[in-house]
Protein backbone atom coordinates (compact mmCIF):
# COMPACT_ATOMS: atom_id res chain seq x y z
CA UNK A 1 0.00 0.00 0.00
CA UNK A 2 1.42 3.40 -1.05
CA UNK A 3 1.99 5.81 2.04
CA UNK A 4 1.63 9.19 1.31
CA UNK A 5 2.99 12.17 3.73
CA UNK A 6 4.36 15.60 4.38
CA UNK A 7 6.96 17.25 6.00
CA UNK A 8 7.59 21.00 6.80
CA UNK A 9 10.63 22.65 4.99
CA UNK A 10 12.13 25.67 5.85
CA UNK A 11 14.02 26.38 2.58
CA UNK A 12 12.23 30.13 2.43
CA UNK A 13 12.03 31.53 6.07
CA UNK A 14 10.91 35.18 6.67
CA UNK A 15 11.30 37.16 9.81
CA UNK A 16 9.03 40.16 9.76
CA UNK A 17 9.83 42.15 13.00
CA UNK A 18 8.00 45.12 13.42
CA UNK A 19 11.32 47.06 15.62
CA UNK A 20 14.41 45.23 13.62
CA UNK A 21 13.52 44.75 9.60
CA UNK A 22 15.13 46.37 7.14
CA UNK A 23 12.95 48.91 5.44
CA UNK A 24 14.42 48.10 2.08
CA UNK A 25 12.96 44.71 2.67
CA UNK A 26 9.63 45.49 3.85
CA UNK A 27 9.08 47.49 0.48
CA UNK A 28 10.28 44.87 -1.87
CA UNK A 29 9.19 41.94 -0.39
CA UNK A 30 6.43 41.28 -2.76
CA UNK A 31 8.73 42.03 -5.70
CA UNK A 32 11.20 38.90 -5.00
CA UNK A 33 12.26 37.65 -8.58
CA UNK A 34 15.49 35.56 -9.02
CA UNK A 35 17.72 33.92 -6.94
CA UNK A 36 20.25 36.38 -6.97
CA UNK A 37 17.81 39.51 -5.00
CA UNK A 38 16.60 36.64 -3.06
CA UNK A 39 20.08 35.85 -1.85
CA UNK A 40 20.86 39.34 -1.06
CA UNK A 41 18.00 40.00 1.45
CA UNK A 42 18.04 36.91 3.18
CA UNK A 43 21.73 38.10 3.98
CA UNK A 44 20.22 41.10 5.42
CA UNK A 45 17.80 39.30 7.90
CA UNK A 46 20.58 36.59 8.73
CA UNK A 47 23.03 39.83 9.53
CA UNK A 48 20.01 41.00 11.68
CA UNK A 49 19.95 37.46 13.42
CA UNK A 50 23.65 36.20 14.14
CA UNK A 51 26.23 38.59 12.52
CA UNK A 52 28.44 37.20 9.82
CA UNK A 53 27.48 33.56 10.19
CA UNK A 54 23.32 34.48 10.37
CA UNK A 55 24.46 36.54 7.36
CA UNK A 56 25.97 33.93 5.17
CA UNK A 57 22.91 31.57 6.52
CA UNK A 58 20.31 33.80 6.00
CA UNK A 59 21.96 34.54 2.12
CA UNK A 60 21.35 30.62 1.59
CA UNK A 61 17.80 30.84 3.05
CA UNK A 62 17.12 33.94 0.50
CA UNK A 63 18.63 31.99 -2.08
CA UNK A 64 15.83 29.47 -2.02
CA UNK A 65 13.38 32.35 -2.25
CA UNK A 66 14.03 33.43 -5.30
CA UNK A 67 12.40 30.67 -6.91
CA UNK A 68 10.07 29.01 -4.57
CA UNK A 69 6.89 31.38 -3.98
CA UNK A 70 5.00 32.14 -6.34
CA UNK A 71 2.76 35.45 -7.24
CA UNK A 72 0.03 34.95 -4.74
CA UNK A 73 2.05 33.88 -1.50
CA UNK A 74 4.74 36.64 -2.60
CA UNK A 75 1.65 39.20 -2.51
CA UNK A 76 0.36 37.74 1.20
CA UNK A 77 3.90 37.85 2.37
CA UNK A 78 4.39 41.57 1.34
CA UNK A 79 1.19 42.71 2.99
CA UNK A 80 1.92 40.17 5.99
CA UNK A 81 5.46 42.34 5.91
CA UNK A 82 4.10 45.67 6.19
CA UNK A 83 1.24 44.65 8.53
CA UNK A 84 4.00 43.22 11.03
CA UNK A 85 5.72 46.24 11.14
CA UNK A 86 2.48 48.82 11.68
CA UNK A 87 1.80 45.97 14.54
CA UNK A 88 4.82 45.82 16.13
CA UNK A 89 4.52 41.93 15.47
CA UNK A 90 6.60 39.35 14.45
CA UNK A 91 5.62 36.93 11.39
CA UNK A 92 7.58 33.60 10.42
CA UNK A 93 6.69 32.00 6.88
CA UNK A 94 7.70 28.75 6.26
CA UNK A 95 7.07 26.33 2.85
CA UNK A 96 5.31 23.45 3.63
CA UNK A 97 6.63 20.55 1.11
CA UNK A 98 5.72 16.99 0.69
CA UNK A 99 8.58 14.50 1.02
CA UNK A 100 8.81 10.83 1.95
CA UNK A 101 8.15 10.12 5.52
CA UNK A 102 7.48 12.10 8.13
CA UNK A 103 6.62 15.61 9.12
CA UNK A 104 9.63 17.14 9.95
CA UNK A 105 11.39 20.99 10.30
CA UNK A 106 14.49 20.76 8.56
CA UNK A 107 17.57 22.88 8.47
CA UNK A 108 17.15 26.20 6.60
CA UNK A 109 20.53 24.99 4.95
CA UNK A 110 18.95 21.66 3.32
CA UNK A 111 17.73 21.65 -0.16
CA UNK A 112 14.05 21.56 -1.25
CA UNK A 113 12.49 20.76 -4.37
CA UNK A 114 10.57 23.00 -5.91
CA UNK A 115 7.71 20.80 -6.89
CA UNK A 116 7.57 19.24 -3.39
CA UNK A 117 6.11 22.95 -2.29
CA UNK A 118 2.12 21.76 -1.44
CA UNK A 119 1.16 24.76 0.92
CA UNK A 120 2.38 27.77 3.01
CA UNK A 121 2.30 28.79 6.91
CA UNK A 122 2.84 32.06 8.65
CA UNK A 123 3.52 31.91 12.37
CA UNK A 124 2.52 34.77 14.45
CA UNK A 125 4.25 36.08 17.72
CA UNK A 126 3.79 38.78 19.63
CA UNK A 127 5.44 40.59 22.80
CA UNK A 128 2.37 41.04 24.30
CA UNK A 129 -0.61 39.11 26.28
CA UNK A 130 -3.16 39.02 23.69
CA UNK A 131 -5.29 36.90 25.32
CA UNK A 132 -6.86 37.27 28.75
CA UNK A 133 -5.00 35.08 31.70
CA UNK A 134 -6.16 31.55 31.38
CA UNK A 135 -8.97 33.01 28.80
CA UNK A 136 -10.05 32.32 24.76
CA UNK A 137 -11.11 35.47 24.43
CA UNK A 138 -8.46 38.41 22.45
CA UNK A 139 -8.71 41.77 23.87
CA UNK A 140 -9.00 44.15 21.11
CA UNK A 141 -5.24 45.58 19.89
CA UNK A 142 -5.05 41.92 18.83
CA UNK A 143 -8.37 41.06 17.72
CA UNK A 144 -8.06 44.01 15.01
CA UNK A 145 -4.56 41.97 14.14
CA UNK A 146 -6.54 38.87 13.17
CA UNK A 147 -8.91 40.66 11.25
CA UNK A 148 -6.28 42.30 8.92
CA UNK A 149 -4.70 39.02 8.93
CA UNK A 150 -7.79 37.28 8.04
CA UNK A 151 -8.42 39.61 5.31
CA UNK A 152 -5.56 38.67 3.30
CA UNK A 153 -6.66 34.64 3.10
CA UNK A 154 -10.50 36.00 2.08
CA UNK A 155 -9.96 34.87 -1.65
CA UNK A 156 -8.30 31.59 -1.14
CA UNK A 157 -9.98 29.05 -2.24
CA UNK A 158 -7.74 26.60 0.06
CA UNK A 159 -8.16 24.92 3.31
CA UNK A 160 -7.05 26.86 6.01
CA UNK A 161 -5.83 25.42 9.24
CA UNK A 162 -5.53 27.74 12.66
CA UNK A 163 -2.98 26.01 15.19
CA UNK A 164 -2.79 26.94 18.94
CA UNK A 165 0.64 26.34 20.27
CA UNK A 166 1.44 26.62 24.48
CA UNK A 167 4.54 26.28 26.44
CA UNK A 168 4.52 23.36 29.11
CA UNK A 169 4.15 24.59 32.09
CA UNK A 170 1.21 23.73 33.80
CA UNK A 171 -1.57 20.80 33.05
CA UNK A 172 -1.14 19.48 29.76
CA UNK A 173 -4.88 18.48 29.53
CA UNK A 174 -5.62 22.59 30.25
CA UNK A 175 -3.09 23.53 27.78
CA UNK A 176 -4.80 21.68 24.79
CA UNK A 177 -8.16 22.81 25.88
CA UNK A 178 -7.69 26.38 25.58
CA UNK A 179 -5.24 26.47 22.61
CA UNK A 180 -8.12 24.77 21.09
CA UNK A 181 -10.59 27.69 22.42
CA UNK A 182 -8.18 30.39 20.95
CA UNK A 183 -7.66 28.62 17.36
CA UNK A 184 -11.47 28.69 17.19
CA UNK A 185 -12.11 32.22 17.87
CA UNK A 186 -9.27 33.22 15.23
CA UNK A 187 -10.54 30.85 13.25
CA UNK A 188 -14.00 32.24 13.44
CA UNK A 189 -12.85 35.68 13.01
CA UNK A 190 -11.02 34.24 9.55
CA UNK A 191 -14.84 33.09 8.49
CA UNK A 192 -15.99 36.92 9.25
CA UNK A 193 -13.58 37.79 6.95
CA UNK A 194 -14.86 36.26 4.18
CA UNK A 195 -13.41 32.71 4.46
CA UNK A 196 -15.73 30.09 3.49
CA UNK A 197 -16.10 28.26 6.94
CA UNK A 198 -16.57 24.75 5.29
CA UNK A 199 -12.21 25.39 4.31
CA UNK A 200 -11.82 26.47 7.87
CA UNK A 201 -10.16 23.88 10.36
CA UNK A 202 -8.20 24.18 13.50
CA UNK A 203 -6.17 22.64 16.34
CA UNK A 204 -5.65 22.65 19.71
CA UNK A 205 -1.86 21.45 19.78
CA UNK A 206 -1.48 22.78 23.78
CA UNK A 207 2.26 21.95 24.37
CA UNK A 208 3.31 19.24 21.78
CA UNK A 209 5.14 21.27 19.08
CA UNK A 210 7.56 23.34 20.68
CA UNK A 211 10.01 25.34 18.73
CA UNK A 212 12.28 26.46 21.66
CA UNK A 213 13.53 25.42 24.80
CA UNK A 214 10.81 25.52 27.88
CA UNK A 215 13.43 25.46 30.07
CA UNK A 216 13.63 29.21 29.30
CA UNK A 217 11.35 32.27 29.87
CA UNK A 218 12.25 33.11 26.24
CA UNK A 219 11.73 29.88 24.53
CA UNK A 220 8.89 29.57 26.22
CA UNK A 221 7.47 32.59 24.96
CA UNK A 222 7.86 31.58 21.61
CA UNK A 223 6.22 28.51 21.88
CA UNK A 224 3.21 30.24 22.41
CA UNK A 225 2.05 31.40 19.40
CA UNK A 226 -0.75 30.88 16.25
CA UNK A 227 0.08 28.96 12.90
CA UNK A 228 -1.71 29.79 10.00
CA UNK A 229 -1.54 27.40 7.40
CA UNK A 230 -2.73 27.04 4.24
CA UNK A 231 -3.34 23.69 1.77
CA UNK A 232 -5.40 22.00 -1.11
CA UNK A 233 -7.04 19.71 0.62
CA UNK A 234 -8.18 17.81 4.12
CA UNK A 235 -6.08 15.11 3.49
CA UNK A 236 -3.11 17.22 3.53
CA UNK A 237 -4.29 19.33 6.71
CA UNK A 238 -4.51 16.15 8.29
CA UNK A 239 -1.16 15.21 7.53
CA UNK A 240 0.20 18.46 8.56
CA UNK A 241 -1.84 18.50 11.85
CA UNK A 242 0.16 14.73 12.72
CA UNK A 243 3.77 16.18 13.28
CA UNK A 244 6.03 14.60 15.97
CA UNK A 245 6.97 16.21 18.65
CA UNK A 246 10.94 17.35 19.23
CA UNK A 247 11.27 16.45 23.24
CA UNK A 248 14.26 18.57 23.32
CA UNK A 249 12.63 21.58 24.16
CA UNK A 250 10.41 19.77 26.25
CA UNK A 251 10.44 21.37 29.75
CA UNK A 252 12.70 19.47 32.77
CA UNK A 253 10.41 17.87 35.01
CA UNK A 254 12.09 16.51 38.19
CA UNK A 255 10.54 13.37 39.43
CA UNK A 256 8.07 13.67 42.75
CA UNK A 257 10.10 13.12 46.09
CA UNK A 258 8.27 11.46 48.55
CA UNK A 259 10.56 11.34 51.78
CA UNK A 260 10.56 9.00 54.49
CA UNK A 261 8.92 10.11 57.51
CA UNK A 262 12.02 10.81 60.33
CA UNK A 263 11.62 11.35 64.20
CA UNK A 264 12.73 15.49 63.86
CA UNK A 265 13.38 17.37 67.33
CA UNK A 266 11.34 19.37 68.95
CA UNK A 267 11.13 23.24 67.32
CA UNK A 268 12.83 22.02 64.29
CA UNK A 269 10.92 22.31 61.01
CA UNK A 270 11.69 19.97 58.01
CA UNK A 271 10.48 21.28 54.93
CA UNK A 272 8.17 19.19 52.33
CA UNK A 273 10.08 18.61 49.42
CA UNK A 274 7.84 18.68 46.15
CA UNK A 275 8.97 19.44 42.68
CA UNK A 276 5.64 19.70 41.43
CA UNK A 277 4.71 23.23 42.71
CA UNK A 278 3.80 25.89 40.61
CA UNK A 279 6.86 28.36 39.41
CA UNK A 280 6.93 32.06 39.90
CA UNK A 281 4.61 34.18 38.00
CA UNK A 282 6.19 36.25 34.91
CA UNK A 283 5.78 39.79 34.85
CA UNK A 284 2.83 41.30 32.34
CA UNK A 285 6.19 42.01 29.93
CA UNK A 286 7.18 38.16 29.45
CA UNK A 287 3.28 37.20 28.44
CA UNK A 288 2.77 36.23 25.22
CA UNK A 289 0.57 34.87 22.20
CA UNK A 290 -1.11 31.65 23.77
CA UNK A 291 0.10 31.97 26.95
CA UNK A 292 -1.60 29.28 29.62
CA UNK A 293 -0.58 29.68 32.85
CA UNK A 294 1.66 32.62 32.13
CA UNK A 295 4.11 30.93 35.02
CA UNK A 296 7.77 31.78 34.54
CA UNK A 297 9.26 28.01 33.04
CA UNK A 298 12.54 26.97 35.30
CA UNK A 299 15.98 25.90 34.74
CA UNK A 300 15.88 23.80 37.37
CA UNK A 301 19.24 22.20 38.48
CA UNK A 302 19.19 19.08 41.16
CA UNK A 303 20.69 20.08 43.81
CA UNK A 304 19.91 16.59 46.00
CA UNK A 305 20.81 13.16 44.71
CA UNK A 306 17.52 11.59 43.94
CA UNK A 307 16.24 9.39 46.44
CA UNK A 308 11.90 8.08 46.58
CA UNK A 309 10.45 5.54 48.75
CA UNK A 310 7.69 3.51 47.34
CA UNK A 311 4.34 3.29 49.73
CA UNK A 312 4.10 -0.18 48.69
CA UNK A 313 5.72 -3.41 49.72
CA UNK A 314 9.04 -3.67 47.54
CA UNK A 315 7.51 -7.27 45.73
CA UNK A 316 10.04 -6.76 42.84
CA UNK A 317 13.64 -7.40 42.55
CA UNK A 318 15.44 -6.36 38.98
CA UNK A 319 18.62 -5.82 39.88
CA UNK A 320 18.44 -2.77 38.72
CA UNK A 321 21.24 0.30 38.83
CA UNK A 322 20.81 3.41 41.11
CA UNK A 323 19.43 6.46 38.92
CA UNK A 324 21.62 9.41 39.23
CA UNK A 325 20.60 11.72 36.66
CA UNK A 326 18.03 12.37 33.96
CA UNK A 327 19.74 11.34 30.77
CA UNK A 328 18.08 9.00 28.44
CA UNK A 329 20.12 5.96 28.19
CA UNK A 330 18.70 4.88 24.60
CA UNK A 331 19.58 7.95 22.54
CA UNK A 332 21.94 6.14 20.02
CA UNK A 333 19.26 3.83 19.75
CA UNK A 334 16.72 6.75 18.89
CA UNK A 335 19.05 9.02 17.09
CA UNK A 336 18.07 12.49 16.30
CA UNK A 337 15.07 13.97 16.27
CA UNK A 338 12.43 14.25 13.06
CA UNK A 339 11.72 17.80 14.68
CA UNK A 340 14.95 18.96 15.39
CA UNK A 341 14.43 22.37 14.97
CA UNK A 342 17.76 24.16 14.01
CA UNK A 343 16.22 26.69 11.58
CA UNK A 344 16.14 29.98 13.38
CA UNK A 345 12.37 30.73 14.34
CA UNK A 346 14.29 31.48 17.22
CA UNK A 347 17.53 33.86 17.55
CA UNK A 348 21.11 32.62 17.70
CA UNK A 349 21.49 33.67 21.79
CA UNK A 350 18.58 30.94 22.42
CA UNK A 351 19.21 28.26 20.22
CA UNK A 352 22.52 28.01 21.71
CA UNK A 353 20.53 28.07 25.46
CA UNK A 354 18.87 24.73 24.04
CA UNK A 355 19.14 21.56 26.19
CA UNK A 356 20.78 19.92 23.27
CA UNK A 357 20.12 16.50 25.63
CA UNK A 358 17.35 14.26 26.04
CA UNK A 359 15.68 13.57 29.11
CA UNK A 360 14.23 9.96 30.31
CA UNK A 361 10.91 9.42 31.29
CA UNK A 362 11.41 10.76 34.80
CA UNK A 363 11.89 13.71 33.40
CA UNK A 364 8.79 13.97 31.13
CA UNK A 365 5.24 13.89 31.58
CA UNK A 366 2.06 12.76 29.63
CA UNK A 367 1.17 15.00 27.04
CA UNK A 368 -2.20 15.58 25.76
CA UNK A 369 -3.17 15.69 22.00
CA UNK A 370 -5.87 16.48 20.18
CA UNK A 371 -7.77 15.94 16.77
CA UNK A 372 -7.99 18.71 14.02
CA UNK A 373 -11.62 20.01 14.04
CA UNK A 374 -13.81 21.20 11.51
CA UNK A 375 -14.72 25.00 12.07
CA UNK A 376 -18.39 24.31 9.96
CA UNK A 377 -19.09 21.44 11.95
CA UNK A 378 -17.08 21.71 15.40
CA UNK A 379 -16.40 17.74 14.71
CA UNK A 380 -13.12 15.42 14.85
CA UNK A 381 -11.89 15.45 11.28
CA UNK A 382 -10.70 11.38 11.30
CA UNK A 383 -8.84 9.88 8.00
CA UNK A 384 -8.04 6.49 8.01
CA UNK A 385 -3.96 5.49 8.20
CA UNK A 386 -1.74 2.94 8.41
CA UNK A 387 0.62 1.55 11.12
CA UNK A 388 3.70 1.56 11.21
CA UNK A 389 5.44 -2.10 10.77
CA UNK A 390 5.43 -4.73 13.76
CA UNK A 391 3.72 -1.94 15.85
CA UNK A 392 -0.02 -2.91 14.42
CA UNK A 393 -2.04 -3.56 17.97
CA UNK A 394 0.20 -5.97 19.07
CA UNK A 395 1.67 -7.67 22.34
CA UNK A 396 5.19 -7.01 23.40
CA UNK A 397 6.87 -9.05 25.41
CA UNK A 398 10.24 -8.82 27.96
CA UNK A 399 11.51 -10.56 30.48
CA UNK A 400 13.94 -8.91 33.42
CA UNK A 401 15.19 -11.38 36.34
CA UNK A 402 12.60 -13.87 36.01
CA UNK A 403 9.37 -11.07 36.11
CA UNK A 404 7.43 -11.20 32.29
CA UNK A 405 6.81 -8.18 31.67
CA UNK A 406 3.76 -7.75 28.16
CA UNK A 407 2.59 -4.33 27.17
CA UNK A 408 -0.48 -4.95 25.22
CA UNK A 409 -1.23 -3.79 22.75
CA UNK A 410 0.82 -1.54 20.69
CA UNK A 411 -0.57 0.46 18.09
CA UNK A 412 1.17 3.47 15.64
CA UNK A 413 0.37 5.23 13.13
CA UNK A 414 3.07 5.43 10.48
CA UNK A 415 2.64 9.11 9.56
CA UNK A 416 2.13 10.51 12.74
CA UNK A 417 4.28 8.02 15.01
CA UNK A 418 1.32 8.35 17.56
CA UNK A 419 -0.14 6.02 19.46
CA UNK A 420 -3.64 5.03 19.31
CA UNK A 421 -4.18 3.84 22.09
CA UNK A 422 -2.87 2.94 25.87
CA UNK A 423 -1.74 -0.71 26.65
CA UNK A 424 -2.00 -2.11 30.02
CA UNK A 425 0.95 -3.10 31.74
CA UNK A 426 1.00 -6.90 32.90
CA UNK A 427 3.85 -8.46 35.39
CA UNK A 428 4.39 -11.32 35.67
CA UNK A 429 7.05 -12.27 39.02
CA UNK A 430 8.68 -15.66 38.80
CA UNK A 431 7.39 -16.13 35.23
CA UNK A 432 8.50 -19.94 34.60
CA UNK A 433 6.54 -20.32 31.14
CA UNK A 434 2.85 -20.85 32.44
CA UNK A 435 0.31 -20.45 29.74
CA UNK A 436 -2.03 -19.80 32.43
CA UNK A 437 -0.13 -17.69 34.68
CA UNK A 438 -2.06 -15.07 36.58
CA UNK A 439 -0.38 -11.45 36.52
CA UNK A 440 1.08 -10.24 40.09
CA UNK A 441 0.64 -6.77 38.86
CA UNK A 442 -1.97 -5.06 36.39
CA UNK A 443 -1.03 -0.80 35.65
CA UNK A 444 -2.87 1.35 33.40
CA UNK A 445 -1.07 3.56 30.91
CA UNK A 446 -0.71 6.74 29.10
CA UNK A 447 2.03 7.04 26.60
CA UNK A 448 4.15 9.74 24.68
CA UNK A 449 6.17 8.89 21.41
CA UNK A 450 8.72 10.73 20.11
CA UNK A 451 9.96 9.63 16.18
CA UNK A 452 14.07 9.91 15.84
CA UNK A 453 15.63 8.99 12.88
CA UNK A 454 16.88 5.40 14.35
CA UNK A 455 13.90 4.78 16.12
CA UNK A 456 10.43 5.83 17.60
CA UNK A 457 10.47 6.13 21.56
CA UNK A 458 7.26 4.47 23.16
CA UNK A 459 7.25 6.21 26.65
CA UNK A 460 5.20 4.39 28.93
CA UNK A 461 3.76 6.21 31.98
CA UNK A 462 2.40 3.84 34.97
CA UNK A 463 -1.10 5.94 35.83
CA UNK A 464 -1.08 4.04 39.21
CA UNK A 465 0.46 6.12 42.59
CA UNK A 466 0.82 3.30 44.38
CA UNK A 467 3.59 0.94 43.04
CA UNK A 468 7.44 0.64 42.62
CA UNK A 469 6.77 1.15 39.16
CA UNK A 470 7.52 4.48 37.77
CA UNK A 471 8.27 4.76 33.98
CA UNK A 472 9.49 2.87 30.64
CA UNK A 473 10.97 3.81 27.88
CA UNK A 474 11.57 1.75 24.98
CA UNK A 475 12.82 2.44 21.51
CA UNK A 476 10.84 0.23 18.67
CA UNK A 477 14.18 -0.11 16.00
CA UNK A 478 12.84 1.74 12.48
CA UNK A 479 14.91 -1.48 11.04
CA UNK A 480 13.73 -4.08 13.03
CA UNK A 481 10.99 -3.84 15.83
CA UNK A 482 12.07 -6.90 17.42
CA UNK A 483 15.36 -5.60 17.73
CA UNK A 484 13.99 -2.92 20.21
CA UNK A 485 15.17 -1.79 23.37
CA UNK A 486 13.99 -0.47 26.55
CA UNK A 487 14.80 0.97 30.38
CA UNK A 488 11.91 0.35 33.33
CA UNK A 489 12.38 2.50 35.96
CA UNK A 490 11.35 1.58 39.47
CA UNK A 491 11.36 2.00 43.19
CA UNK A 492 13.34 -0.20 45.74
CA UNK A 493 14.82 0.30 49.55
CA UNK A 494 14.21 4.12 48.79
CA UNK A 495 15.72 4.68 45.55
CA UNK A 496 14.47 4.86 42.10
CA UNK A 497 16.80 2.38 39.96
CA UNK A 498 16.88 1.52 36.47
CA UNK A 499 17.11 -1.36 34.17
CA UNK A 500 17.84 -1.80 30.48
CA UNK A 501 16.39 -4.73 28.62
CA UNK A 502 15.24 -5.89 25.21
CA UNK A 503 11.75 -6.42 24.07
CA UNK A 504 10.15 -8.24 20.90
CA UNK A 505 6.46 -8.99 19.91
CA UNK A 506 4.89 -12.19 19.91
CA UNK A 507 4.64 -13.45 16.27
Amino acid sequence: MRKRTVSVAVASLILFNGCAANNAFMDNAGKIGGTALGAGIGAVIGKELGGDVGMLVGAGIGAGIGYLIGNEIDTRRENLAKLAKEENVEIVSQNIVQNNNQVVAKNVKDETNKGNIIGDSFTVFSNEQQFGLNSSNLNPKAEQLFNKIASEYKNSDKKILIIGHTDDSGSSSYNQKLSEERAKNVGNIFSINGVKKSNIYYLGAGENNPIANNNTVDGANKNRRVEIVELKDESDILNYASRTSNPEFFRKIEPKIIVEKIEKPKNTKVAKVNQDEKPKKVSNDKKSLLTTNETQPLNIEQKEEIKTVSNTKDIFDFNGKKVVDNSFALKTNFGDSLQNSNFSLITKAQANNSTKVYQNCLADKPRVKADVKSLETNKVIYKTIDYKKGLNNVPFITNIENTLIAINPVAVLENSSSATNFPKASFYKDYKGEKDAKATLELTTSVNTYQGTEGLIYRVFFEEQNTQMKCMDIVFDEKNVNSSKGVLYYTKNNQILEKQFEIARIK
